[in-house]
């Protein structure tokens, strides 16, 4: 419990958690929003005249999903205390 408080003492942890967290969001919903550009960005710069598979479209959007998934559970876990001491179970 003394490494959570200890980054939830400073502001500048907090900040980097939520900035870090909502840019995650982010770019988990467009993963969701937007598979077909994420493959291109991705993938289909390396190829002329490709289409993506459906198979790689619903892959693109599951993995969205369970990302927004573990960070929501993440950042429950931080900001309610539920994590373990990371200084005993490391060090």
């Amino acid at each position: 419990m003394i490494f959570l408080l200890t980054i939830l003492d400073n502001p500048l942890h907090v900040l980097g958690i939520i900035i870090g967290s909502i840019l995650l969001l982010f770019l988990s919903g467009t993963m969701i929003a937007a598979p077909r550009a994420h493959w291109y960005i991705s993938e289909g710069w390396k190829y002329k005249n490709i289409e993506p598979s459906d198979a790689s479209l619903a892959l693109i959007t599951i993995t969205g999903v369970i990302f927004i998934i573990l960070i929501l559970i993440v950042l429950i876990l931080i900001f309610t205390g539920i994590l373990p001491d990371f200084e005993t179970l490391f060090f």
